[in-house]
């Protein structure tokens, strides 16, 4: 059976995920899992591997001997000499153990303490350390934190300098009477049991039960948790029982039949424009297929599967032409150019750009070159963009010099003059050097360069003039001349 994070169970493959009861528990449960009960003849081995559990310890005598086994690094001292564990049951939160000590060889006595722990190597001590107990007297050795009832703990009893000693245990105050099971618990389930929904099966446990072993349709899942998170797979009837138990008992098997229903289910299927998500409670989908959830508090939550689809690009028959050449001064109506197109239309206010200053509504007069943005309506009303060119022919509006005499008294005067005076004038005139500086500029088109030859390094002169119209509107012109 293979694990993952999540329990999916379904009458073919199991998929475990289960919670522990403490991580305390976890440690624990392996340890027991391995150790049998003592017998009443039992002698207390010399090392972990080979212990088994005592049910009791109260009135619990024995010797060590001259074997030396091993010890925790934890313990009393750090030199083992002749080693003896004895692990038991709580049976009570409370617990003082009193050994008493007698009959030893060389007089030195024994080291003891009680331990917490996985049992052979992350051992916590969990009482006084006594490191010599001598011959004729007694440790009383009592637990400095409350034990769990039915976990199991050690004792651990060393020979001070390799001394071997009689020792006989008391439980002086509490318990280490294993706990036997009055009944074997209850399981709490949800009232409704839904198909491929997270849901957890709960366990009261008996009083002393650490390790769990539960079962569906009789397979064994592995881990021991006091509950069960679980998800089925499919709808049916489930047999589902646990099983409590400690070191030294174990509970009667408890059982109960789930009937686990499918949760009704629903298809939705919607259309949306291309470039759009769909809202649906509350929540917004691209397009593709969608699983959900709907939460509902009397039965199991729905699941509807959400098919959202775009819908067809409806190009029209016939869309706008994106390219215009118009010649400087001309308008055009933009009415003209979207009349046979069929869908519905929304342009921006052309006199918003830079090359549209002369633009009003629908009537459109570029003062140069630019495009103008629109969007439009399919035949489902989805939108689209798209944009339209206007490239501005400009003609020559100015008559200009191209050659002039340097150092010339009859022919010194540079004019720019407009073709159409009657409607355009030269409102600013300026020169440049051939590496773009600027010689002289003049508010009337017409300059003296008799004034501006020691000004003029080579023999190539750049000018531009800005031309104005009636109604204030403004171009320019830009030209080369020649210097002889």
């Amino acid at each position: 059976m293979n694990e993952s994070s999540s329990l999916m169970i379904n009458k073919k493959s199991l998929y475990k995920f289960v919670h522990l009861l403490t991580i305390s528990l976890l440690f624990s449960n392996l340890i027991i899992a391995q150790l049998k009960v003592c017998s009443i003849n039992s002698v207390p081995p010399n090392n972990c591997a080979a212990a088994c559990i005592y049910c009791d310890i109260h009135n619990l005598k024995g010797r060590n001997t001259t074997i030396k086994g091993n010890l925790p690094a934890t313990f009393c001292t750090p030199i083992t000499d002749n080693a003896q564990w004895i692990p038991f049951i709580a049976g009570s939160r409370d617990l003082t153990v009193t050994v008493d000590v007698a009959n030893c060889i060389k007089g030195d006595g024994l080291e003891m303490s009680l331990f917490d722990g996985d049992g052979c190597s992350n051992l916590a001590i969990i009482s006084s350390c006594f490191t010599d107990v001598s011959d004729n007297t007694s440790a009383r050795m009592v637990v400095v934190q409350p034990l769990i009832i039915g976990e199991m703990y050690w004792l651990l009893i060393d020979g001070n300098n390799g001394d071997v000693c009689d020792w006989h245990v008391r439980v002086t105050l509490g318990s280490t009477v294993a706990p036997n099971f009055k009944d074997n618990g209850t399981i709490i389930v949800p009232d409704l049991l839904c198909q491929n929904q997270d849901m957890e099966i709960r366990y009261n446990p008996p009083i002393g039960s650490v390790s769990f072993d539960w079962t569906l349709d009789g397979d064994t899942l592995q881990e021991k948790g006091i509950d069960l998170p679980i998800k089925f797979k499919n709808s049916g009837v489930y047999d589902v029982c646990v099983t409590a138990y400690n070191g030294c008992y174990r509970a009667k098997p408890n059982c109960k039949k789930l009937v686990v229903v499918q949760p009704p289910s629903a298809s939705k299927i919607v259309s949306i424009c291309a470039n759009e998500r769909y809202r649906f409670r509350d929540s917004l989908f691209n397009i593709g297929v969608h699983t959900i959830s709907v939460p509902n508090s009397q039965m199991c939550d729905s699941i509807i599967l959400l098919h959202i689809k775009p819908l067809p690009n409806e190009s029209p028959d016939k869309l706008p032409s994106k390219f215009f050449t118009l010649d400087f001064g001309d308008s055009l109506d933009l009415r003209s150019i979207f009349r046979s197109f069929g869908g519905a239309i929304s342009h921006s206010d052309p006199s918003n750009f830079s090359w549209c200053k002369n633009c009003f509504g629908d009537i459109v007069r570029p003062n140069a070159s630019g495009y103008l943005p629109y969007r439009w309506l399919d035949k489902n009303n989805c939108p689209h963009s798209d944009s339209i060119y206007f490239d501005l022919e400009h003609e020559s509006l100015v008559i200009a010099p191209t050659i002039i005499k340097r150092h010339s008294t009859q022919n010194s005067t540079f004019q720019v003059i407009p073709i159409e005076n009657q409607t355009y004038t030269i409102t600013s005139l300026s020169i440049y050097d051939r590496w773009g500086s600027l010689i002289h500029t003049s508010p009337n088109g017409i300059i003296d360069m008799i004034y501006l030859n020691n000004s003029i390094s080579g023999n190539t002169m750049i000018w531009k003039a800005i031309i104005t119209d009636k109604d204030k509107n403004q171009q320019q012109a830009y030209g080369t001349v020649i210097l002889e």
